[in-house]
């Protein structure tokens, strides 16, 4: 009878409780896994965006676009856990490039009232849209920084996750 009882709580142990694993995992962020977040991003101690007094952000994992350091950060999380970390620019929004500053001629730019803080949209040779930002105004000269606004700096993330189906 002993062993018996010992097979039978073998065979539950292999066959019931790797089902519930499933069934508890099912709530994990993975691949194709549709998910809603609370997030609150800071850079030089401000904060440049939060969800936690609004609806929270979401998205399909690996096929909408998010910072790739972030993706990472947040795979295998669960509904209810919360984290907080840091990514450096190669994992956030990249490095600052300084070919990405471009000075232009005044001419290019149709406003005439064109100051420092100024963003535009445009499109490369290839028709792919660009978003810059005017650094500064000289004479007849404009400064143009395309980098990302973000680019070149740490950004600390603090992230819970609300759902995962």
């Amino acid at each position: 009878m002993a062993k018996f009882l010992l097979a039978f709580i073998v065979f539950l142990s292999a066959h019931i409780v790797p089902g519930s694993a499933v069934a508890e995992d099912s709530d994990m962020i993975e691949d194709g896994k549709k998910v809603k977040m609370h997030f609150t991003m800071t850079a030089d101690d401000q904060v440049l965006e939060s969800t936690f007094e609004n609806e929270p952000f979401e998205f399909t994992f690996g096929k909408d676009p998010i910072v790739p350091g972030l993706a990472e950060q947040v795979l295998g999380l669960k509904v209810g856990e919360r984290k907080t970390f840091d990514l450096a620019p190669p994992e956030g929004f990249g490095e600052h490039d300084p070919k990405g500053v471009l000075d232009v001629p005044r001419a290019n730019f149709p406003e005439s009232d064109i100051e420092a803080g100024m963003s535009f949209s445009t499109q490369n040779e290839a028709g792919q849209p660009l978003r810059g930002m005017v650094k500064k105004v000289e004479g007849e000269t404009v400064t143009i920084d395309f980098n990302h606004p973000l680019a070149g700096k740490t950004i600390h993330f603090d992230v819970e996750i609300v759902e995962v189906t």
